[in-house]
């Protein structure tokens, strides 16, 4: 179950034992309020600990994961998704500005920063060092030997021993290189560019080859790159900013031959971005934006956050939980994509629109895995579902399958029940949906999520 992780945690907070009827019917009812609460909340803010900027954040898991922080320990780490986090000692280099991580499962970790790399094969128990010979700003590892580095002045060098000890390799950059990432030992991609008061400029390159040779690549923007993601060897994302505000969100689908501008903002400077698939993805930037697709990006919409700080780093386990992260300490936690309700974004169908009536759809199971039915009542009374146009959007208004009103009825029970699959019967992709049932001028809506 989603919530099961977050619900166990809830449930350690009861300091009593569960002695009669009476009180395990308020545990019960906890537990309901409990979930209807994680299921209607968007990005929530978790406790950090500390003010300083949160560079990044990495979770192998849903419930294990780590934050770098700049300054002092530098490191936090949670086991229960961020409910708690505390801080794992780097002693003696808990003032090394680590600016950026990379885990390959609960145990395998690297942190950057400084002209230093530290390298954990116990979960962040211990710590090794090396030094890089560089300052890094980006950092991907692929297998727990094969590694890289991005940073400053088109800095960059690859590990083949785990991280300790460096090889330069030549980039043909000279801007700083704030990102890097590899999706395997030969393909991988850096990004970056000028940064100052006056002037900004791009910077991509790539290599085919495990980092031998380092081709240029040409986005059709001047914002400076921040962040790059690729989910396999064609399909990738980059967001940047200007230093006079701005920023942009590029893709490419044929591995940076041609990239494409999806997204263009007059006020919003990106400066995160991750995909949990291919069609599944978050920006994140200043003033506590975060924006979100689940169409590969032909579409962004931006979300609602509880934050004006800049936010610079965003991670997702799935295609619902995921957490953003920034300055002043912050650190987000969403478990619906962040998609808080279907009014708050631009929809392709206009008459999507709110409840206009009192019949109450019931969803059962919500969250659905395998399968879901619908039922309408109204008061005490069943209403008859044949009589209802049922349809289910995603978070972007596009509708994925739709059942018409059947006169004379089809459904036994008075409910419909439907197996996750498209208008095409493919299975749909985990995530937020809206379902509406509707009749005439009277409709109903009610928020559904999938997930595995």
């Amino acid at each position: 179950m989603c919530f099961w992780v977050q619900f166990m945690y809830a449930k350690n907070l009861i300091k009593m034992r569960v002695q009669n009827t009476s009180v395990i019917f308020v545990v019960c009812i906890a537990f309901a309020l409990f979930v209807v609460s994680n299921l209607n909340a968007d990005w929530v803010q978790q406790t950090s600990g500390t003010t300083n900027p949160v560079w990044n954040a990495r979770f192998p898991t849903s419930s294990c994961g780590w934050a770098v922080v700049r300054g002092v320990d530098s490191v936090l780490h949670t086991t229960n998704s961020g409910q708690t986090w505390y801080w794992q000692g780097l002693t003696p280099y808990s003032y090394i500005d680590f600016r950026c991580m990379s885990f390959l499962d609960t145990s395998r970790g690297w942190l950057a920063g400084s002209s230093t790399v530290m390298r954990t094969t116990n979960g962040g128990i211990t710590w090794d060092t090396a030094a890089p010979g560089g300052p890094p700003l980006g950092i991907s590892f692929v297998d727990s030997s094969t590694g890289w580095i991005s940073g400053w002045n088109g800095f960059l060098a690859k590990t083949r021993n785990g991280g300790r000890t460096w090889a330069w390799e030549n980039s043909g950059a000279s801007s700083q290189l704030f990102s890097i990432c590899f999706v395997d030992s030969l393909f991988g991609w850096t990004v970056g560019g000028i940064e100052n008061s006056t002037d900004t400029g791009s910077c991509i390159r790539s290599s085919t080859n495990g980092g031998a040779s380092w081709t240029m690549q040409y986005p059709p923007n001047y914002s400076v790159l921040y962040s790059v993601w690729f989910v396999d060897r064609m399909h990738g994302w980059s967001v940047g900013g200007f230093g006079r505000g701005g920023g942009d969100i590029i893709s490419t689908t044929d591995g940076g031959s041609n990239w494409i501008r999806q997204y263009a903002s007059t006020i919003t400077s990106f400066l995160g971005v991750h995909f949990y698939d291919l069609m599944h993805g978050w920006a994140v930037g200043s003033g506590g934006s975060i924006f979100a697709t689940t169409d590969g990006g032909a579409t962004w919409v931006q979300q609602t956050t509880p934050t004006t700080y800049d936010l610079r780093g965003v991670w997702f386990v799935d295609s619902l939980r995921g957490w953003a992260v920034g300055d002043w300490g912050t650190i987000l936690y969403t478990e619906n994509g962040g998609f808080s309700a279907v009014e708050e974004n631009k929809q392709e169908d206009s008459n999507l629109g709110r409840s206009t009536s009192s019949l109450a759809l019931s969803i059962i199971p919500n969250p659905a895995h395998k399968f879901v039915s619908f039922k309408i009542t109204s008061g005490r009374t069943f209403r008859d579902i044949n009589e209802y146009e049922i349809s289910v959007f995603n978070v972007t208004g596009k509708k994925v399958w739709e059942r018409g009103p059947a006169p004379g009825g089809n459904c036994e029970q008075n409910v419909v029940v439907w197996p996750l699959t498209s208008k095409q019967g493919k299975r749909i992709s985990n995530g937020v949906y809206f379902v509406r049932a509707r009749k005439g001028i009277n409709s109903t809506l009610k928020k559904l999520i999938v997930c595995n």
